[in-house]
């Protein structure tokens, strides 16, 4: 037994999305730009109680602008200029030490240490490079796209973005999807957007989509030749980077389920689980705008259910 609750879409949940889109576009990224402040040791201090409080708030303003300075640093639309620094000084230091260290246990090693030193140091400039020029020119297609005025083209981009480039060949082939993509809304913007703006809006809406159509027409494939150079530019950084030790990011196990409309949790469950998965994996189109997480479940033959199992199942949405 299955129970599907769909919420039927509305023009206030599509133009919430293009909201929540809106502020990711304006609202430049930071990465990499961890706060840290450091501690203070005060040793042998003889000085009343002012004083002390004194040296510390003196310290921790140095280090809190410190910390305002490199956030500044790290943000997307300047390309991560820290970040860079950061990589070129980690391949420069390799080069150094790398050769130094293994000279001290003889002239083969010394050899080695110079070839991981030298790979370390083009691995990392590439890496750095690539990365501040796929944050530069991304942050400039977020910019160029909103010109568009196309809230439900920004929901779609932001959709196909989600994908990233492991490595070139991705990096390539998402960038002639995005060069289709701009272009195909651009072309087919001219005439769906007046048309839809027609329908739901009159006359008004019809001159609002003629605008939409033939500003998209320029500003689409614009913001698709800078996505596809973006994207190029992200592969070339991970394939850089491809054989460098990264955090685990499989799971050891599914996500658990949740129950009721209340999403309460319960003890994990590994068959509650696997038919969550099996309802994303073998329902992509029934579940496409609910997150992986927005399914709850509902044993709904409890405590004397006759089958083996049996659910009801709810795609909760927020309104």
């Amino acid at each position: 037994f299955l129970m599907i609750r769909r919420p039927p879409r509305s023009t206030q949940s599509r133009s919430s999305a293009a909201s929540d889109v809106y502020k990711r576009q304006v609202l430049t990224n930071v990465e990499d730009a961890p706060i840290m402040l450091k501690g203070l040791v005060l040793d042998n201090i003889f000085v009343i109680k002012q004083g002390v409080s004194d040296k510390l708030i003196s310290h921790y303003k140095q280090t809190a602008t410190t910390a305002v300075f490199t956030v500044l640093g790290s943000i997307d639309i300047i390309g991560n200029p820290v970040g860079l620094f950061q990589q070129i000084s980690t391949g420069f230091n390799d080069l150094i030490d790398k050769p130094m260290q293994g000279i001290v246990q003889g002239p083969l090693q010394g050899g080695i240490g110079l070839l991981e030193g030298a790979g370390s140091f083009v691995k990392n400039t590439v890496a750095g490079t690539f990365n501040s020029f796929s944050k530069i020119t991304g942050a400039f297609a977020n910019g160029v796209s909103l010109l568009a005025m196309d809230e439900k083209y920004l929901v779609e981009r932001e959709k196909q973005k989600e994908k990233k480039a492991q490595n070139l060949l991705q990096g390539v082939a998402e960038a002639f999807r995005s060069i289709y993509f701009g272009l195909e809304q651009g072309v087919t913007g001219v005439v769906l957007r007046p048309y839809e703006g027609a329908k739901e809006d009159g006359f008004t809406g019809f001159m609002k989509g003629t605008l939409q159509g033939v500003t998209g027409l320029v500003v689409k494939p614009v913001t698709g030749l800078l996505d596809a150079t973006s994207k190029t530019a992200e592969g070339v950084k991970n394939t850089a980077t491809h054989f460098d030790d990264k955090p685990n990011e499989e799971r050891l196990r599914l996500p658990r389920a949740f129950y009721s409309l209340n999403r309460y949790i319960s003890q994990y469950n590994l068959e509650d689980a696997e038919i969550i998965k099996d309802l994303v994996v073998l329902n992509e189109e029934k579940y496409q705008n609910c997150s992986y997480l927005g399914l709850s479940l509902i044993h709904i033959s409890e405590p004397t259910r006759q089958a083996e199992i049996s659910y009801a199942v709810f795609c909760l949405k927020k309104k």
